[in-house]
């Protein structure tokens, strides 16, 4: 155990690197988040506007 200088003196401050710890983590997350809602909108676009289509017959 020992203050938070002594740690960043001898290099234990993995903490300020660390994605989940960092101060920016939750602004990049929020970001994250938002990049993939709207990417699963502009599949779910596709998916529809793909189901809309009539299905070709199927030959016998």
């Amino acid at each position: 155990v020992c203050s938070l200088d002594k740690a960043q003196e001898i290099g234990l401050d993995w903490w300020r690197y660390d994605r989940e710890l960092s101060p920016g983590a939750h602004r990049n997350a929020l970001a994250e988040h938002e990049e993939l809602r709207a990417q699963i909108s502009r599949l779910e676009g596709r998916v529809e506007a793909l189901s809309a289509k009539k299905p070709a017959r199927r030959r016998r």
